[in-house]
């Protein structure tokens, strides 16, 4: 069985929008955790004493916990303990806590509730992807930019690609678009900013599909508009060289 499950709101002072939450919702925060579990305010982090609330010395009140932990809640129960990230700061409080209350109430040990709350929490309490998958996203987005710019700027000066590769330049645009979404699909969803479930709870498998996607839709819209036999760029080429024909025929 469950006993009392403590949680513990830990922030620095520089965290003011958490530190402003847990001090001005108070009856908020009551009626979220309806008894299911405590929340406690601890003095040190009230007075914002920092020495009190991080550090891996022995008589620290929270073993283990360092800055980069912070904002965070510290949920403990007979002598076992998990931490919550509060990454997006006061904005993931509240689902955090309603998380923390719904499972403390079907969970039947502190660690099938530690389970259900990574689980539930996936972008609150998981890890965030490195940071080379957002400045991937860019630079595969910043290439295909690049590309279709270059692309444009010869069709200006009268150069355009043959017929039989058109369908190549497409599938450059679609590769670089869908890897583009991809990467920032991933951090995005990871981070929680993509407020859909499944994208919450499986943020690489929602951003793959979602990359996949793109890159399908525009390979179709490719074919269909640029690159299918008999599209009207394609009867314009085709006219001007039969043009060329006659003109060097009649020469």
């Amino acid at each position: 069985m469950l006993r009392t499950v403590l949680v513990v709101p830990l922030y620095l002072p520089s965290d003011r929008d958490v530190a402003q939450y847990f001090v001005e919702y108070r009856q908020e925060i009551d009626a979220l955790t309806d008894n299911a579990i405590i929340v406690g305010l601890a003095a040190s982090v009230l007075k914002g004493e920092v020495n009190d609330i991080v550090g891996q010395k022995d008589g620290k009140r929270y073993p283990g916990l360092t800055v980069d932990n912070l904002p965070c809640l510290w949920v403990e129960s007979d002598g076992h303990h998990f931490i919550v990230h509060l990454r997006n700061g006061a904005t993931d409080v509240k689902r955090a806590i309603r998380v923390l209350a719904g499972a403390a109430t079907r969970a039947t040990s502190f660690r099938e509730l530690q389970e259900m709350v990574e689980k539930d929490v996936n972008p609150v309490s998981g890890k965030l992807p490195p940071t080379w998958v957002a400045a991937a996203g860019y630079v595969a987005l910043g290439f295909t930019l690049l590309f279709l710019m270059g692309t444009y700027a010869a069709s200006i000066f009268g150069y355009s690609a043959p017929e039989n590769a058109r369908m190549v330049l497409v599938f450059i645009i679609a590769a670089g678009l869908a890897m583009g979404t991809a990467f920032l699909g991933t951090d995005a969803s990871a981070q929680g900013r993509i407020p859909i479930p499944f994208a919450k709870n499986s943020p690489v498998t929602f951003s793959i599909t979602g990359g996949a996607a793109v890159f399908i839709v525009v390979m179709l819209v490719g074919y269909y508009v640029y690159g299918k036999p008999g599209t009207p760029e394609t009867e314009t080429e085709a006219a001007g060289a039969s043009h060329q024909s006659v003109a060097l025929l009649e020469a």
